[in-house]
């Protein structure tokens, strides 16, 4: 059935403002980790792909409902297009784990289709991308999903950082079974194109194989052996063309829907172009009809029938360039699911050569190389730059595109860099959540904007500590002032001067020990003293240690008393009374050795992570969900979570230990490094030397040589030759 709303009516002033406030609740409740607390929790269990497709439900029921509230609050947003059906029309104009050790000793988220309205209407659902400035600041949201096109045959769009993502490619101008080198002679680090996911990134070479790196939680990363000739990367998962024809997908493959098929479960027959989005694909068949499989809760999977010759897969949305150059788009916003229509989008008319479908915004390419975007949200993704372009990618909040002369532009939210394109001549780009990639001339690949890779670019010089937060990592100097490095987006690296005896670095917070024995805190101060802005603050007197958690610290004062401060949720703040020697805190508990040798821990228990074994102890160590300690005997004890075998310790002597993600550390008493639990990003790849402290992240690991000098690693501390990231 088709349907026009050319006359449907603008809505006013008020109804803007409900549709505005309805979308604000819906990312409010989407943003909550904690609402309801059983998802969040799950999300860090071994239950964790469950809780996925809880929070999914719940994010998609609250899209609806934010839609229908804010539509009931505007009174008129609601209207009925006289065939049964009821439109929310809405028009937008507001954007409504840690562990450190000192040296040594001390611990350290059934339409048919229809033709595109004229009528502009904007979405009302709510926003499952990263750091958002919706009316509740300070309250982090998921990450965005990846998106947009890498080159003239093929391109990836897709998101960063755990958000949603979607990978468009466009159909072969030339024989998709040749790629051939770009500008270079073909070698094992040549790359012909590129893919970019939430927390992977895939790259075709020149020689017909794939290379991925980046996040392997759920195998995205296991590339199947075979010459290929496409490539695309989803959410978690990634498909790719072979030379066959046929295609293959690998990765994660939990969002089964209706007839049972999951977004990595490949169709049977012969194709020229495949495309990933968040949690479904889309491939073109050989006959140039579509074909998509995976999650159709907004009917993206129910492809328009006819031909076509570019295809483009997003959040939860797909779209297509017809033969006559005109865009097909089914899915959310586009069709309908039910009874009601939410917001239809008017895509523009016109011959186009290439599409990319973003998070919350889509990109084309005219047949006379201008772009014209749509559905505009926030960061003015929608605004591209005039000139003349070869390819374009949809990124989260941001789009790139390629110029005819090889210069790349990026245009949106900057907050990462991720617009900072670089100079140079390039053949391909991909936009990610909050990063971008392009393969230049030589057949190399440049990233720019957010990565984890940045926490293996240690500043040099001597130290005499090391800590590790979950994005960003600091260093105790030998002449006692602290360098940071990593994700700055919170000021978390911007390490205040003056002479410091330690350094604790949190989740988006870092706090460092004076040498008058006061503590200074820098980086997001949400729930760190309860008024929720500006920099991290601490108490006021004189301590001898301190310790930075996720959104609360603590302090050992002289007199041997635990004072702790900021987010009280789970009672992380609430340390008993007595001396004690050591603390550690993480993301919802703390942890500390007392006087006597033992260990109390308090905060969230959900694992059993505050559960401490009795016993004489010298060092304690506390993460997410579990917790470790070294005995007076040199062996380790951990308890909580062992989801990935982060609490099986192995046997031996220890004279430190760490605590991570869902991994943990020690150092052996001959100075080597031994590492156990969850090693999807790299992080229990403990490299060979002599050491004299360790540091664990969330998915990254430092430690202290011997020399003074500090090394880390991590899954971006292993890019392929050929990858280049540009800071």
């Amino acid at each position: 059935m088709n349907e026009n709303h050319d006359n449907a009516p603008r809505p006013t002033d008020d109804q803007t403002l409900g549709a505005a406030l309805g979308q604000a609740i819906g990312r409010r409740w989407e943003s909550l980790n904690r609402v309801p607390p059983i998802a969040g929790v799950l999300e860090r269990s071994a239950a964790a792909a469950r809780a996925r497709r809880i929070r999914r439900t719940l994010m998609g029921v609250a899209a609806a409902a934010a839609l229908l509230v804010g539509g009931l609050i505007a009174g008129n947003t609601l209207g009925d297009d006289g065939d049964g059906t009821v439109r929310v029309a809405t028009e937008l104009t507001v954007d409504a784990t840690t562990a450190d050790l000192q040296p040594a000793d001390p611990p350290a988220a059934d339409p048919q289709p229809l033709e595109q309205p004229a009528a502009e209407t904007a979405r009302g659902a709510k926003d499952p991308s990263g750091e958002s400035t919706d009316p509740f600041p300070g309250v982090p949201e998921p990450e965005p999903l990846p998106t947009g096109p890498t080159s003239t045959w093929i391109d990836a769009d897709l998101d960063a950082e755990r958000s949603p993502t979607d990978t468009s490619i466009q159909q072969a101008t030339q024989p998709a079974a040749a790629p051939g080198p770009i500008g270079a002679t073909p070698s094992s680090d040549s790359f012909v194109a590129i893919a970019a996911g939430s927390d992977h990134f895939c790259a075709l070479r020149a020689d017909s194989t794939i290379v991925c790196w980046g996040d392997n939680s759920y195998g995205q990363l296991d590339v199947p052996s075979g010459s290929f000739t496409a490539i695309a990367a989803g959410w978690d998962h990634s498909c790719a063309l072979r030379a066959d024809s046929t295609i293959v997908c690998w990765g994660n493959n939990e969002n089964l829907r209706g007839d049972h098929v999951g977004q990595a479960d490949a169709p049977a027959g012969s194709f020229t172009a495949i495309a990933a989005g968040m949690d479904h694909s889309c491939a073109i068949r050989a006959d140039s009809t579509v074909v998509c499989w995976g999650d159709n809760g907004w009917g993206q999977t129910e492809a328009p029938a006819g031909a076509v010759t570019a295809i483009s897969a997003g959040w939860k949305h797909s779209c297509a360039i017809r033969t006559d150059g005109a865009i097909w788009c089914w899915g959310y916003g586009y069709s309908t699911r039910g009874d009601v229509a939410f917001s239809r989008i008017d895509v523009p008319s016109g011959s186009f050569s290439a599409i990319a479908t973003g998070f919350e915004h889509s990109c084309a390419l005219r047949a006379d190389g201008t772009i014209v975007c749509w559905r505009e949200y926030s960061f003015s993704q929608t605004d591209p730059p005039a000139g003349t372009y070869t390819a374009i990618s949809a990124g989260s909040r941001h789009s790139c595109a390629l110029r005819a002369d090889g210069a790349i532009v990026c245009w949106g939210d900057n907050g990462f860099g991720q617009t900072d394109a670089p100079t140079g001549t390039y053949t391909a780009i991909a936009a990610g959540a909050f990063y971008s990639c392009a393969l230049r001339a030589d057949t190399t690949i440049a990233c720019w904007g957010r990565g984890d890779h940045v926490l293996v670019d240690v500043p040099a010089g001597t130290f005499t500590a090391v800590t590790a937060g979950p994005n960003h990592s600091c260093g105790l100097r030998a002449d006692g002032t602290i360098a940071c490095w990593g994700d700055n987006y919170f000021g978390d690296t911007d390490a205040p001067t003056g002479i410091f005896t330690a350094v604790t670095a949190g989740s988006r917070h870092s706090c460092g020990l004076r040498a008058d024995g006061t503590i200074a805190c820098w980086g997001d101060n949400t729930g760190h003293v309860g008024n929720f802005a500006g920099q991290a603050e601490a108490l006021e007197g004189a301590f001898t240690a301190v310790t930075a958690g996720g959104t609360h610290s603590c302090g050992l004062r002289a007199d041997g008393t635990i004072a702790c401060w900021g987010d009280n949720y789970f009672g992380q703040t609430d340390a008993p009374e007595g001396s004690f020697a050591a603390i550690a805190a993480s993301s919802e508990h703390s942890c500390g050795l007392r006087a006597d040798g033992t260990i109390a821990c308090w905060g969230d228990n959900y694992f059993g992570q505050t559960d401490a074994p009795e016993g004489s102890f010298a060092a304690v160590a506390a993460a997410a969900s579990h917790s470790c300690a070294l005995r007076a005997d040199g062996t380790i004890a951990c308890w909580g979570d062992n989801s990935r075998g982060q609490t099986d310790a192995p046997a031996g002597a220890y004279t430190a230990i760490a605590a991570g993600g869902f991994y943990s550390c020690a150092l052996r008493t001959d100075s080597t490094i031994a590492c156990w639990g969850d090693n999807s990003r790299g992080q229990t790849d403990a490299p060979a030397g002599a050491y004299t402290a360790i540091a664990a992240g969330h998915v990254h690991s430092c430690a202290l040589r011997a020399d003074n000098t500090i090394t880390c690693w991590n899954w971006t501390a292993n890019l392929p030759e050929g990858v280049h990231w540009l800071s």
